[in-house]
């Protein structure tokens, strides 16, 4: 079930994730599953279908998003705007919010991801609400990177395709929680900046 990641599609997308549902759609590294990041059954079965259950990440369609989610330290305001939008996740301490709890697990960190790709951030937009995103893999396999492996291996989920080729490498991920940016996983985006 294969859909172009483009505007008409936008609502289409919204009304699977408000079913709790499962996509998959490009971002500006690789491919990613999304569920609604307030349903927790929908993480649920996101987990049982990566046969994992391990902290998240979450899109959201701008950076003035963030704060509704995270504490931004004051020292990091300028890198943040710097990493975002872009291939980059950064962890920052998480707050009350309507995200659920299987999404960061026990960690006090929540890693958030504003790709520099239009779908995922106007499709964000238009649900009201996050999205999970995490790589076309289950545990313990490495990340389909094509669109035919993913159809090949994820049938039954609808897949919305870029044109686009998509990067080999997965975001960057970068933990401002402390006073000192901390690389965690290099990917395709450069750090330090």
């Amino acid at each position: 079930m294969l859909y172009p990641a483009a505007d008409i599609n936008l609502e289409f997308a919204a009304t699977i994730l408000g079913e709790g549902d499962i996509i998959i759609y490009p971002t500006d590294t690789l491919y990613g599953f999304g569920v609604d990041a307030t349903n927790a059954r929908a993480v649920e079965r996101l987990d049982a279908l990566k046969q994992r259950a391990r902290p998240l990440s979450i899109v959201l369609s701008a950076v003035g998003e963030i704060d509704k989610y995270a504490e931004i330290p004051p020292e990091h305001k300028t890198l943040l705007k710097k990493l975002l939008p872009g291939p980059y996740t950064v962890l920052l301490p998480k707050k009350d919010s309507a995200v659920v709890s299987a999404v960061t697990r026990e960690s006090p960190l929540i890693g958030i991801r504003i790709p520099a790709h239009p779908f995922p951030t106007s499709l964000v937009a238009m649900f009201g609400r996050p999205i999970t995103t995490t790589s076309i893999n289950r545990h313990g396999e490495n990340p389909s990177l094509t669109l035919e492996e993913i159809i090949t291996a994820y049938p039954q989920i609808l897949t919305f395709k870029d044109g686009e080729a998509i990067a080999q490498k997965g975001s960057t991920i970068v933990d401002l929680s402390g006073e000192i940016p901390l690389l965690i996983r290099r990917g395709a985006g450069a750090f330090p900046l």
